[in-house]
């Protein structure tokens, strides 16, 4: 039997980074763990802007993000966010 569409990514929540200020994460997904490969800024595909636009404009490096606000951001990616569960599991 196939698993339930539970296991897949989650869309995106709005968050306040201190420093930063409002924004969008996102679960990382798998293709974002595959990427990661080489890539040590994997995780900004799981950030944006409130607006639906890239955190960074184009042309700016990654790498100049500052460490402390890059690691807010990656904090609030990874935070673990408890989903309810379905209603056929209650008072079960």
């Amino acid at each position: 039997m196939p698993l339930g569409t539970d296991i897949l990514g989650d869309g995106w929540r709005d968050v306040d980074v201190p420093g930063v200020g409002p924004l969008q994460v996102r679960r990382p997904l798998m293709r974002d763990v595959a990427n990661a490969s080489g890539n040590s800024y994997w995780w900004l595909a799981c950030v944006r802007c409130t607006d639906g636009t890239n955190l960074l404009p184009d042309g700016v490096p990654a790498a100049d993000i500052r460490a402390d606000l890059g690691n807010a951001i990656l904090a609030e990616i990874m935070r673990d966010r408890p989903t309810a569960g379905s209603s056929a599991a209650f008072g079960a």
